[in-house]
């Protein structure tokens, strides 16, 4: 008997970036919020390299950012 090992594919994966008055602050040159973007599209990027399916949503809903990527 041999076990096989898969890796679970179209897993969906989402980012939540609090888009709030602290996250707006500057650090070094770009604000909080430019690194927390960066970072989630980095992570996306990786998780389309491996065919899972990623979203970015923020919050407070006042400004209604939504971002909805799917796999290749």
């Amino acid at each position: 008997m041999v076990n096989q090992y898969q890796d679970e594919r179209s897993q969906p994966i989402y980012s939540i970036i609090d888009t709030g008055r602290i996250i707006k602050m500057l650090f070094k040159v770009l604000k909080l919020l430019d690194y927390a973007i960066n970072s989630t599209l980095v992570f996306s990027n990786i998780a389309l390299k491996r065919k899972d399916k990623t979203e970015m949503l923020q919050f407070p809903k006042k400004q209604k950012i939504f971002c909805r990527q799917y796999r290749n």
